[in-house]
């Protein structure tokens, strides 16, 4: 029997597996990549009497590979945020989906694990811009203002770093950054002494320098246009 994790390589898809497999530990053979690596599951050849685990990855672009996993005689339980279109009626596959417009895949999971580990699905928030919703949780959670700001930086940092056509484009391969919260284990906070959050953040902060001193290339009623050097 093989265990398989499959995960976007963003903020909430690593922690969120991160968050599980704290509270529920598993050999599991990893699958993750770029953000815009939309179908995952096609790399997972699962067989009978396997259990793949997906997270935060969209049901609806990966709807034919959850079917053949599930022809396979595998498990499959999915745990997401995003529209998932038509579910399959299947009684190998379990659901843990909440489309909420300021939900993430995170906060999904720290309710499965009843709130283990919570800070984690607050960097969650963070790293998918629900800025207000990720506040009131630090508020709530007891966190000071440099926690905050830190957690802040954390889940966008790591967010940024999945960013790009191929894994060669990123600062550090997903499931490097994933090494990493295991190295952290439950402190979320521990990221910030690893020397491959060093690297992410520096890089994090020096693009954004960059950017904010862009001249604007197009400045219309609704928004702004800006064109960054490659």
């Amino acid at each position: 029997m093989t265990n398989y994790d499959v995960f976007n390589g963003d903020t909430d898809g690593i922690f969120a597996r991160h968050q599980l497999r704290l509270a529920l530990p598993l050999d599991t053979v990893n699958v993750s990549g770029v953000k815009r690596d939309v179908n995952l599951l096609s790399h997972v050849e699962a067989k009978e009497g396997d259990l793949v685990t997906v997270l935060d990855i969209s049901h609806a672009k990966n709807r034919k590979d959850v079917l053949r996993i599930l022809e396979s005689g595998a498990e499959v339980e999915y745990f997401d945020h995003h529209d998932p279109s038509e579910l399959i009626d299947h009684p190998n596959i379990t659901y843990h989906i909440d489309t909420d417009p300021h939900m993430t895949t995170g906060r999904i999971v720290d309710s499965y694990v009843k709130g283990k580990n919570h800070v984690w699905a607050i960097a969650t928030a963070f790293g998918d811009n629900h800025f207000d919703v990720a506040y009131e949780l630090a508020k709530v959670e007891g966190l000071d203002d440099e926690q905050t700001k830190l957690l802040k930086e954390i889940g966008l940092a790591i967010n940024y770093n999945s960013y790009g056509k191929t894994e060669e484009d990123l600062f550090a391969a997903p499931l490097l950054v994933s090494k990493m919260l295991e190295d952290c284990g439950e402190d979320v906070f521990a990221i910030a002494n690893h020397e491959i959050f060093s690297i992410l953040v520096s890089n994090f902060r020096s693009d954004m320098s960059t950017a904010s001193c862009q001249e604007p290339f197009s400045i219309q009623e609704k928004g702004v246009i800006y064109i960054f050097p490659n």
